[in-house]
């Protein structure tokens, strides 16, 4: 047993002639070579390769093993605006780049201020699709923070008019309503009747569009996802096929941020469209603002600004003490909270949110719910559970509505108000608002307001 050369060289030899040294020189000459049949030498023309080991073919490559290289790994990205570098060495034949234009929330306008306001209330009802005009002796709309949609209450007197608003074989009617220029609009959910002789008056009950979205009339569903999956993708997909969109508010402090729930984090049993949403807006901090007339819903933090930079903040409205009809107001201290721990629980990171310049010694209770995945959404939900305390009030003022054109006009819930109060002028959160119409044309705003000291 001989082992091969591994490592020699792999070279190949041709037959070639080789001139024999002495005792023997010939010359070749133009005749057939003939040789002796015997003699004293004898020779072959021909090359005699020497007996060299086998050399194996690619014996000389070298091959070195390790740990594959992992592929596929997942990649995080934010959901939401990116920023534009803005690179100062780059010009061209139009010109350099420029500064971005910068959306900043507008100024509230400044009401007029008169010693007396004259108003002509201007009020009308119409049943849709038809137009049919509805005589409605009294009514009231409100709506306050926590819920996703106007409530609508009204007198109807007479059986002529009962039949306008019954539900039929297309189910449930709808109505517009329509004070000095501010339009919503109503589905008739129930009524109830009260007769006398010779009086048959009846109440009905209504909510916006967006009682759709919840039950009797939209579908309880199960879900839950094996991916990643966005709050803002989440929430585009449960209003799939509805023809209701969401929209998200960036004009104030603060927006609803967006996050990634991981694979299986983001599951419900049995909740309709409206659930899951009102549910994504309160991880978030946030809350519903219904549209009044349009199949939207504004989902934005609950305080818009922090209740400690109110001074500073952009107010949305203001009501000078002119325009304020009556005022009253209910002490409601709360606990000055300085710090809270925000955690998801099966995924999810966790948050020791603290208010800025405070040491955190006094913390509210932990914040412990499953969509809580990402630190973004977390400092966010704890800012908003920070805003909620230290001493407040609940303030009502009540202040005519003006039309659309004038302002302060219809104060919503979610909104920073500034009252320019005789005693001096201070900031507040809008909770609720409703609004009142009798018969002779009277038309009243009452306003409740979160009042921070």
């Amino acid at each position: 047993m001989q082992s091969v050369d591994l490592y020699g060289s792999r070279t190949w030899k041709s037959p070639a002639y080789i001139h024999p040294q002495q005792p023997l020189n010939f010359t070749f000459q133009d005749r057939e070579y003939q040789p002796q049949a015997n003699g004293s030498v004898f020779f072959q023309i021909g090359a005699f390769d020497e007996e060299t080991a086998a050399v194996p073919i690619d014996s000389q490559r070298r091959f070195t093993f390790q740990s594959n290289r992992a592929e596929d790994q997942p990649v995080i990205l934010p959901w939401g605006f990116g920023q534009k570098a803005k690179d100062e060495s780059v010009t061209g034949n139009y010109g350099g780049e420029t500064d971005p234009d910068i959306v900043e929330k507008p100024e509230p306008e400044q009401p007029e201020i008169r010693e007396s306001y004259l108003l002509m209330n201007i009020i009308t009802s119409v049943v849709l699709p038809a137009r049919t005009p509805l005589e409605l002796p009294s009514l009231e709309i409100s709506l306050d923070i926590d819920s996703f949609s106007w409530s609508f209450t009204g007198q109807l007197w007479g059986a002529s008019n009962i039949a306008l608003v019954e539900p039929d074989e297309n189910g449930p009617k709808q109505i517009e309503v329509d004070i000095n220029g501010w339009k919503w609009i109503f589905i008739i959910e129930r009524y109830s009747t009260n007769r006398r002789f010779g009086d048959e008056r009846y109440t009905l009950y209504g909510s916006s569009r967006t009682q759709l979205l919840a039950a009797p009339y939209a579908p309880q569903r199960s879900k839950s996802n094996s991916a990643n999956l966005n709050a803002k993708q989440a929430i585009t997909e449960e209003l799939a096929n509805t023809g209701f969109t969401a929209t998200y508010p960036d004009l104030n402090d603060y927006s609803t941020p967006d996050w990634i729930m991981p694979g299986g984090s983001f599951s419900y049993q049995n909740q309709t469209a409206m659930q899951v949403v009102a549910k994504i807006a309160t991880t978030a901090g946030s809350v519903i603002i219904p549209s009044r007339d349009n199949d939207q819903v504004s989902i934005q933090p609950r305080y818009p600004a922090s209740p400690w930079h109110w001074n500073t903040a952009t107010m949305d409205k203001i009501v000078p003490a002119s325009m304020v009809i009556s005022l009253s107001a209910n002490w409601r201290p709360e606990q000055a909270y300085n710090a809270v721990y925000v955690s998801g629980t099966n995924a999810g990171v966790a948050v020791n949110v603290k208010r800025t310049g405070s040491s955190g010694n006094n913390p509210a209770p932990d914040i412990l719910e499953d969509w809580l995945t990402e630190t973004q959404v977390n400092t966010e939900r704890g800012r908003n559970e920070l805003a909620k305390g230290g001493n407040q009030s609940i303030t009502t003022i009540e202040l005519p509505l003006t039309d659309t054109n004038t302002a302060p006009g219809l104060i919503e819930p979610g909104m920073l108000v500034e009252v320019q109060d005789i005693t001096g002028d201070w900031q507040a959160l809008c909770l609720a608002t409703s609004i009142s119409a009798s018969s002779v044309g009277n038309v009243v705003q009452s306003v409740d307001l979160e009042r921070h000291y």
